[in-house]
């Protein structure tokens, strides 16, 4: 899971996100994969990837989104030749997958 420090909690503001997950995109890319892969191995109903310290805002991948969340950021843990990682998703993709 990924930990975000916010320097000014009292201005941080939903619309902020995009501009911070673009900032760090590959661990995003990363951490997605993964959180969503341990999820489905732990049978969670949701894959929580990212906190915001410290108003503890939280982002999740509910269980009816493994399936896209997989195939959108796999081909970016590829691109950073997490290969492992990879192939765990792509087991669980083909496993999900009807």
């Amino acid at each position: 899971m990924i930990r975000i420090q916010l320097e000014d909690p009292k201005s941080f503001k939903t619309e902020n996100i995009l501009e911070i997950f673009t900032r760090f995109q590959e661990s995003v890319h990363y951490h997605i994969v993964l959180e969503v892969c341990n999820s489905i191995d732990d049978g969670e109903e949701d894959a929580l990837f990212a906190v915001f310290e410290p108003i503890g805002y939280e982002m999740r991948v509910p269980r009816h989104e493994y399936i896209s969340a997989l195939e959108t950021n796999l081909p970016h843990v590829i691109e950073a030749e997490e290969y492992e990682l990879a192939a765990r998703a792509k087991q669980h993709l083909d496993a999900l997958k009807p």
